[in-house]
C-alpha cells in the first residue's frame, strides 16, 4: 500500500497542480479576451468565475463522497482529471462568458470527484495506523497547497510563452494525474466478513446484516459505512443442511417492513434417491421472524429454489 499512498499524494500535486494553473491562466485570459473576439470582463464577472469552481466543489462534494463509498475510491477519483481535461480543452477554444462559466463548474465538479475519494481512500489503507493515517494526511494537505502554488506561479510565464495554449498543455496534466490514479493507486479489496459456513444468501435490514450460512441464518451489527465486521454472530434460526447437502446454497432475502426473512432451502436429491427423511424441510422457501427466529414453511414443491 505504500506504493498507492505515494501514488495518491504524487497524484494529489499534480491535478492541484493543474487548479492552480487554470486559475491563473484564466486571469491573464480574460483580461485579454476582447483581443480573441471576445466581450470586456469585469471584475464582477472574474470574481462570478471564480466562485462558481468553488461552489460546484463545495455542493457537489457530498454526492461524490457518496459515489466513492459505493463504487470504490479508487474509481471515483479518476473522474476529477477527466473532468478537468473536458474543462480546459472548452476553455481553450471559447470566448463565450457562459461556456467559461460552465467550464469553471465542469473544473469545480474535478475537485468535488477527487478530493472526497481520496480522503476516503486514506482513510481506508492507513486505518490499521493512526500514526500513518495522521502523516498521511498532512501530507495531502502540503501536496494540495504545493501543487496549487506552484500552478499558479507557473500560469504566468506559460501564458507570455504559447498564450492560450497553456490550457491545452494543462490537459495533459490533468492526463498525467488520471495515468498515476488508474495505475499506480492499487483498488481496494478487504475481507468484509470471515470465520462462516459456505454463505450464499445474505441481507441487510436497518443495523442488522444476515447472513445465510449453509446451516443456519446468522445476525451481526452493522453501521452504515463499515468496511469489516468483526462482531460475533448471533445464530437466529438453524437449516437443513448435514453430512449430505445436495443443494447447499441458502439464498437470502426479507420483506418491504422488514419483520419476516425468507430464506430458501433446495431438496438434499435430485428425485428423493435417498428417502424422505433427507427431505424434511426443503425443496421450499422458509419465512423466518426476523426478532425470535420462529419459521414456517412459507412455499413448497421447489426443488432449489435460489433466486427471490
Amino acid at each position: 500500500m505504500q506504493r498507492s499512498i505515494i501514488a495518491v499524494l504524487g497524484g494529489t500535486f499534480t491535478r492541484r497542480f493543474s487548479t492552480g494553473l487554470t486559475g491563473g491562466l484564466l486571469v491573464f485570459y480574460l483580461a485579454d479576451l476582447p483581443a480573441h473576439g471576445g466581450p470586456q470582463v469585469s471584475a464582477t464577472v472574474v470574481g462570478i468565475l471564480t466562485a462558481l469552481y468553488y461552489l460546484a466543489e463545495l455542493l457537489l462534494s457530498p454526492a461524490f463522497g457518496v459515489l466513492s463509498d459505493r463504487w470504490g475510491a479508487q474509481r471515483v477519483m479518476q473522474h476529477g482529471p477527466l473532468f478537468g481535461i473536458v474543462a480546459v480543452i472548452v476553455t481553450a477554444f471559447t470566448t463565450d462568458l457562459l461556456v467559461l462559466g460552465s467550464t469553471r463548474w465542469l473544473e469545480g465538479m474535478a475537485a468535488a470527484a477527487s478530493i472526497p475519494s481520496i480522503l476516503g481512500y486514506i482513510a481506508l489503507v492507513t486505518s490499521d495506523d493512526e500514526g500513518l493515517r495522521g502523516r498521511t494526511v498532512a501530507r495531502f494537505e502540503a501536496a494540495t497547497l504545493a501543487g496549487i502554488g506552484v500552478g499558479v506561479v507557473a500560469a504566468g510565464p506559460l501564458y507570455e510563452l504559447i498564450g492560450r495554449g497553456a490550457f491545452l498543455l494543462n490537459a495533459i496534466v490533468y492526463a498525467g494525474s488520471l495515468l498515476i490514479y488508474r495505475y499506480g493507486v492499487a483498488e481496494l479489496r478487504h475481507i468484509f466478513l470471515e470465520g462462516l459456513n459456505s454463505p450464499f444468501g445474505m441481507v441487510l435490514v436497518g443495523n442488522d446484516f444476515y447472513v445465510a450460512n449453509t446451516d443456519a441464518v446468522v445476525r451481526f451489527p452493522y453501521q452504515t459505512g463499515q468496511t469489516s465486521i468483526s462482531a460475533k454472530g448471533e445464530k437466529l434460526v438453524d437449516l437443513p443442511a448435514g453430512p449430505r447437502n445436495h443443494h447447499w446454497t441458502k439464498a437470502l432475502t426479507a420483506n418491504r417492513d422488514g419483520t419476516k426473512l425468507y430464506a430458501t432451502v433446495g431438496s438434499n436429491s435430485n428425485v428423493a434417491e435417498h428417502g424422505m427423511d433427507e427431505e424434511a424441510g426443503r425443496a421450499a422457501i422458509w419465512e423466518i421472524d426476523r426478532k425470535s427466529g420462529g419459521h414456517r414453511i412459507f412455499a413448497t414443491g421447489l426443488r432449489n429454489p435460489n433466486g427471490m
